[in-house]
Protein backbone atom coordinates (compact mmCIF):
# COMPACT_ATOMS: atom_id res chain seq x y z
CA UNK A 1 0.00 0.00 0.00
CA UNK A 2 0.92 3.77 -0.33
CA UNK A 3 -0.20 6.70 0.59
CA UNK A 4 -0.60 9.31 -2.05
CA UNK A 5 -0.06 13.25 -1.39
CA UNK A 6 -0.25 14.18 -4.90
CA UNK A 7 -2.57 17.10 -5.18
CA UNK A 8 -1.97 18.43 -8.73
CA UNK A 9 0.29 18.32 -11.88
CA UNK A 10 1.51 21.85 -11.33
CA UNK A 11 5.00 20.23 -10.31
CA UNK A 12 5.79 19.64 -14.00
CA UNK A 13 8.20 21.36 -15.88
CA UNK A 14 7.22 23.46 -18.80
CA UNK A 15 8.23 21.33 -21.16
CA UNK A 16 6.65 17.81 -19.36
CA UNK A 17 3.14 17.27 -20.39
CA UNK A 18 2.46 14.15 -17.74
CA UNK A 19 3.60 11.04 -16.98
CA UNK A 20 2.22 7.22 -17.21
CA UNK A 21 2.84 5.53 -13.66
CA UNK A 22 2.72 2.01 -13.34
CA UNK A 23 2.83 0.04 -10.16
CA UNK A 24 3.01 -3.96 -10.88
CA UNK A 25 2.93 -7.18 -8.44
CA UNK A 26 3.94 -10.03 -10.50
CA UNK A 27 2.95 -13.69 -9.48
CA UNK A 28 6.83 -15.08 -9.21
CA UNK A 29 6.82 -12.17 -6.28
CA UNK A 30 8.94 -9.43 -7.82
CA UNK A 31 7.43 -5.86 -8.64
CA UNK A 32 7.76 -3.42 -11.09
CA UNK A 33 7.22 0.13 -10.74
CA UNK A 34 7.87 2.54 -13.10
CA UNK A 35 7.15 6.21 -14.23
CA UNK A 36 7.36 7.62 -17.82
CA UNK A 37 7.29 11.29 -17.37
CA UNK A 38 6.31 12.79 -21.07
CA UNK A 39 7.42 16.27 -22.68
CA UNK A 40 4.90 18.36 -24.59
CA UNK A 41 6.22 16.95 -27.95
CA UNK A 42 5.22 13.03 -26.90
CA UNK A 43 8.97 11.81 -26.22
CA UNK A 44 10.47 10.28 -22.69
CA UNK A 45 11.86 13.09 -20.27
CA UNK A 46 15.32 11.40 -19.26
CA UNK A 47 14.03 11.88 -15.50
CA UNK A 48 11.77 9.00 -16.10
CA UNK A 49 12.87 6.02 -13.72
CA UNK A 50 11.44 3.36 -11.43
CA UNK A 51 12.61 0.19 -8.83
CA UNK A 52 12.29 -3.08 -9.77
CA UNK A 53 11.90 -5.74 -6.62
CA UNK A 54 13.67 -8.75 -7.08
CA UNK A 55 12.08 -12.35 -5.66
CA UNK A 56 15.15 -12.03 -3.06
CA UNK A 57 13.95 -8.31 -2.26
CA UNK A 58 16.73 -7.06 -4.19
CA UNK A 59 16.20 -3.83 -5.56
CA UNK A 60 17.00 -2.45 -8.86
CA UNK A 61 17.26 1.17 -9.61
CA UNK A 62 15.77 1.72 -13.06
CA UNK A 63 16.57 4.30 -15.84
CA UNK A 64 14.55 5.88 -18.47
CA UNK A 65 16.51 3.72 -21.28
CA UNK A 66 15.86 0.44 -19.05
CA UNK A 67 12.00 0.13 -19.36
CA UNK A 68 10.52 0.50 -22.75
CA UNK A 69 6.53 1.08 -22.59
CA UNK A 70 4.63 0.85 -25.86
CA UNK A 71 1.18 1.95 -25.36
CA UNK A 72 -1.14 -1.01 -27.37
CA UNK A 73 -4.44 0.30 -26.97
CA UNK A 74 -6.58 3.68 -26.19
CA UNK A 75 -9.91 4.83 -24.82
CA UNK A 76 -11.75 7.98 -25.60
CA UNK A 77 -13.26 9.61 -22.50
CA UNK A 78 -16.64 10.63 -23.48
CA UNK A 79 -15.43 14.44 -21.33
CA UNK A 80 -13.50 14.51 -24.36
CA UNK A 81 -9.66 13.20 -24.02
CA UNK A 82 -7.75 10.05 -25.14
CA UNK A 83 -5.82 7.74 -22.98
CA UNK A 84 -3.92 4.92 -23.43
CA UNK A 85 -5.48 2.01 -22.20
CA UNK A 86 -3.32 -0.86 -23.01
CA UNK A 87 0.53 -1.20 -22.69
CA UNK A 88 4.18 -3.33 -23.19
CA UNK A 89 6.54 -3.33 -20.91
CA UNK A 90 10.11 -4.41 -21.44
CA UNK A 91 12.68 -4.96 -18.85
CA UNK A 92 15.52 -6.32 -20.77
CA UNK A 93 17.55 -6.60 -18.06
CA UNK A 94 14.90 -8.94 -16.04
CA UNK A 95 14.07 -10.83 -19.54
CA UNK A 96 11.01 -9.44 -18.50
CA UNK A 97 8.33 -8.68 -21.07
CA UNK A 98 4.75 -7.63 -19.56
CA UNK A 99 1.18 -6.79 -21.60
CA UNK A 100 -0.59 -4.35 -18.94
CA UNK A 101 -4.30 -4.35 -19.79
CA UNK A 102 -7.40 -2.20 -17.85
CA UNK A 103 -9.36 -4.02 -15.71
CA UNK A 104 -12.38 -1.75 -17.40
CA UNK A 105 -11.51 1.05 -19.85
CA UNK A 106 -13.29 4.24 -18.27
CA UNK A 107 -10.86 4.74 -14.94
CA UNK A 108 -10.95 8.39 -15.27
CA UNK A 109 -11.66 10.41 -12.03
CA UNK A 110 -12.69 13.86 -12.69
CA UNK A 111 -11.33 15.85 -10.09
CA UNK A 112 -9.66 19.50 -9.94
CA UNK A 113 -7.42 17.40 -12.18
CA UNK A 114 -8.53 14.66 -14.62
CA UNK A 115 -6.49 11.40 -14.27
CA UNK A 116 -6.91 8.02 -15.79
CA UNK A 117 -6.41 6.02 -12.20
CA UNK A 118 -7.08 2.33 -11.95
CA UNK A 119 -6.37 -1.62 -11.70
CA UNK A 120 -4.82 -3.54 -14.58
CA UNK A 121 -4.16 -7.06 -15.00
CA UNK A 122 -0.79 -8.25 -16.08
CA UNK A 123 0.45 -11.19 -18.39
CA UNK A 124 3.91 -12.20 -20.39
CA UNK A 125 6.69 -13.72 -20.12
CA UNK A 126 10.25 -13.68 -17.71
CA UNK A 127 13.02 -15.80 -19.25
CA UNK A 128 10.44 -17.32 -21.46
CA UNK A 129 8.39 -18.58 -18.44
CA UNK A 130 4.65 -17.27 -18.04
CA UNK A 131 3.88 -14.84 -15.28
CA UNK A 132 1.04 -12.81 -14.55
CA UNK A 133 0.10 -10.07 -12.24
CA UNK A 134 -1.90 -7.31 -10.80
CA UNK A 135 -1.72 -3.38 -10.71
CA UNK A 136 -2.14 0.26 -10.83
CA UNK A 137 -1.63 2.65 -13.39
CA UNK A 138 -1.91 6.52 -13.08
CA UNK A 139 -1.96 8.34 -16.48
CA UNK A 140 -2.18 12.38 -16.12
CA UNK A 141 -1.83 14.92 -19.35
CA UNK A 142 -4.29 13.00 -21.53
CA UNK A 143 -7.39 14.98 -20.84
CA UNK A 144 -8.25 19.34 -20.32
CA UNK A 145 -10.11 19.62 -17.18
Amino acid sequence: SWLDREWSSSALAQDQQGWDWFALQLSDGSDLMFYNLRKVDGSQDPHSAGTFIAVDGQGQHLGAQEVTVRVTDYWISPRGGTYPAGWELELPSSELVLTVTPVMADQELVTTVRYWEGAVDVSGTRAGREISGRGYVELTGYAAN
